[in-house]
């Protein structure tokens, strides 16, 4: 009796350890896989006349303490802001935006030169650039990709504020997740560079 007993026990721990081995496994194939997304302009800007004989820096500013991480934020609230677990950015989006905004300026000829701050390049004006919100409004489905960015043009030599304006844009995202929340976030992005290269071409010294 006692060595029925004995291979019975041997049995059960053998199943037992079968049973922990295929769930683990299963956790394995289940888990989901961290996806990472580049953050997009999906707009272009033409040469339309000759450049001003001015060099622009855009450098950035310290974002919000929230976008300062490569993670996508969401929000289901008013007032309440919460990470993505499984999706993140490239790059950080703050620096990601200065150097698309760089792109897309120097495509539309307003200076003879745009470049990035800490480039060694000795500018006539700066741009700055503040990221104030990056986020999906997940409140309703599909919800909205909302961006806000802080702009201020500075007169170097004198270290004088030019002028300052806060760009507001948002787009429906294409599908109530991570991914349909980029393709938002791309198209807002897109449209809040249309809105600085419009505003920048009225200012000196890109203004007729």
């Amino acid at each position: 009796m006692s060595r029925v007993r004995a291979r019975l026990a041997k049995a059960l721990l053998l199943l037992a350890a079968a049973l922990m081995g295929g769930c683990a496994g299963v956790g394995v194939l289940q888990a989901p896989a961290r996806s990472h997304f580049v953050l997009e302009d999906l707009g272009r800007a033409e040469c339309a006349s000759m450049p001003a004989a001015a060099v622009l820096l855009v450098d950035t500013l310290a974002p919000a303490a929230f976008y300062g991480s490569p993670a996508l934020v969401f929000s289901r609230e008013p007032g309440g802001r919460d990470f993505y677990q499984y999706a993140r950015w490239t790059e950080r989006p703050a620096a990601r935006i200065a150097s698309l905004a760089r792109d897309r300026l120097g495509a539309a000829c307003l200076y003879s030169q745009v470049v990035l701050g800490g480039e060694g390049v000795r500018g006539d004006y700066l741009l700055t650039l503040r990221l104030r919100e990056l986020y999906h409004d997940a409140a309703e489905p599909p919800g909205l990709a909302r961006l806000v960015l802080e702009a201020q043009l500075i007169e170097r030599d004198t270290a004088r504020l030019l002028a300052h304006k806060q760009i507001e844009a948002a787009e429906p995202a294409a599908s109530y997740d991570a991914r349909g929340a980029v393709a938002g976030f791309n198209r807002a992005l897109t449209r809040a560079l249309d809105a600085l290269t419009l505003w920048l071409a009225g200012l000196p010294p890109a203004a007729p």
